[in-house]
């Protein structure tokens, strides 16, 4: 029997296929967190600037809308170990700000000490845009045949978690307001539709962070795009769970 190597960032968890260089260590992901807010300063910077046209000053408030919202996707991706296709996909009706309501899923928690403040329940992830019928398409969560509850994947916002937990909480209120959400049918007819993140896509999250790295790896850092916070998380949970 060939046992995996220990990671020896995370005391009890086991590589397999994944080696150490995949982890965001907390140091690293603080760091990326300052370079995203200092990419925030010097937008604005440009935006505030004396005498700048306005068509210059609405393309400013756009990319800051951009860069905040990719720092909020960063953590938030960090905190629940989702995909950023499936982050993205996050709508009103996914999100649950109060503890957990799953009794055997809440006994296993408690067997590791560990408590929910909120939590997400994943029945798919973003496709394309139809532009004909002006809705998001909707696909199967990987390894799933189709979205459905069955196929639905839990997500726990553990007690510890305050960063993720408020980001969370501020995008449902903010997603009910520009949506005008009002009641549970007007969810179910519009279910996945009510984005939280609705002013980025992979593509300008992932130039932003590589932006980050570019400067990161002057430092010896080594690129580390969104998927790394997954393998991240998971480590951190088998070391926690050993589950």
């Amino acid at each position: 029997l060939i046992v995996p190597p220990k990671c020896e960032y995370f005391d009890g968890s086991e590589d397999g296929y994944r080696t150490a260089e995949d982890i965001v260590e907390e140091d690293e992901f603080t760091l990326v967190l300052q370079k995203f807010d200092a990419l925030i300063a010097a937008k604005e910077i440009q935006r505030n600037t004396l005498g700048i046209p306005q068509a210059k000053r609405d393309l400013f408030d756009k990319q800051l809308i951009h860069i905040k919202e990719s720092k909020l996707l960063y953590i938030v991706c960090r905190r629940t170990g989702m995909r950023i296709s499936e982050a993205l996909g996050i709508s009103f009706g996914d999100f649950y700000p109060k503890k957990l309501a799953d009794k055997n899923l809440n006994k296993l928690l408690e067997k590791n000490d560990l408590t929910s403040s909120s939590y997400i329940i994943l029945k798919s992830q973003l496709g394309e845009y139809d532009e004909v019928n002006q809705r998001w398409k909707r696909e199967a969560l990987k390894t799933k045949k189709k979205p459905s509850l069955e196929n639905a994947r839990t997500i726990p916002i553990f007690n510890g978690q305050e960063d993720c937990d408020l980001i969370l909480k501020t995008l449902h209120l903010q997603a009910r307001t520009h949506f005008n959400v009002t009641a549970p049918a007007q969810i179910a007819a519009n279910e996945g539709q009510f984005l939280f993140f609705r002013n980025i896509n992979k593509n300008i999250a992932t130039n932003y962070l590589r932006k980050i790295y570019d400067e990161l790896e002057t430092k010896g850092y080594k690129w580390k795009p969104f998927h790394c916070l997954r393998h991240t998380r998971s480590t951190e949970l088998v070391s926690q769970t050993h589950d």
